[in-house]
């Protein structure tokens, strides 16, 4: 069962662009996937006891300095 689903900016690891995915936070994990329809998980961020989620809100002017902190 997820706790929060919806679409959030991510910064690419090997190619440091900007992408939309689709995340889904379930106790302790954040699972990320391309978009809502595709079920084929891009990646999963393990969190344990020591971590957590604090969601700041949107600026438009300035979307890259806003993130999910984890």
């Amino acid at each position: 069962m997820d706790v929060f689903q919806g679409y959030l900016w991510k910064k690419g690891h090997l190619r440091r662009n900007w992408t939309e995915r689709w995340f889904c936070l379930k106790p302790g994990s954040l699972s990320y996937f391309t978009s809502e329809d595709c079920r084929d998980c891009k990646g999963v961020i393990e969190m344990d006891q020591n971590c957590c989620v604090e969601v700041r809100q949107l600026h438009l002017d300035n979307f890259k300095d806003d993130f999910l902190n984890i």
